[in-house]
């Protein structure tokens, strides 16, 4: 496997996507049905529409990728943590995180920077139907908490 990992470690996670050229978004709905399930009650007319969004929303300049490849120390963990720093940011800047339930990302950092910037306003939102895709599992529920997040940052300010 480590041969495999040292060949593939230069190239970016959406390579392979780019090289499938027009066969991409069939390659999408192969690899990742899920995507296509979830999504379908919102696009009844046109059942590829999800797939061909994802496939040229990432077969464009891999710009996030190439940032997301350089920010992370490996398996999606950062290289600077977040939380090592969140000393250094403007006191008074209102803080919003939004966590899905059933999402890999763990909610308790937003807890720890509350806790790390206690007397600021510092809000961890946990959406209790959602995973990763937080906008997309409960989207009526994440726009609320967005616009909460926006109202008081104009509040603020």
């Amino acid at each position: 496997w480590r041969l495999v990992i040292n060949v593939l470690k230069p190239f970016n996670i959406f390579s392979g996507l780019r090289a499938a050229g027009p066969l991409g978004p069939s390659l999408i709905n192969k690899i990742r049905p899920d995507l296509q399930k979830k999504f379908s009650g919102r696009m009844p007319t046109d059942p590829d529409a999800i797939s061909n969004y994802i496939y040229h929303c990432n077969v464009q300049n891999p710009s996030g990728e190439v940032a997301f490849k350089t920010l992370h120390a490996g398996l999606g963990f950062a290289k600077r943590p977040m939380l090592d720093r969140i000393g250094q940011i403007q006191s008074g800047l209102p803080i919003s995180m939004v966590y899905g339930a059933q999402s890999w990302m763990d909610p308790s950092i937003g807890y720890n920077v509350q806790d790390a910037r206690e007397g600021e306003h510092v809000t961890v939102e946990l959406i209790l139907r959602a995973g990763h895709h937080v906008y997309a599992d409960d989207p009526d529920r994440f726009n609320t908490v967005v616009n909460a997040a926006c109202s008081t940052f104009e509040n603020i300010s």
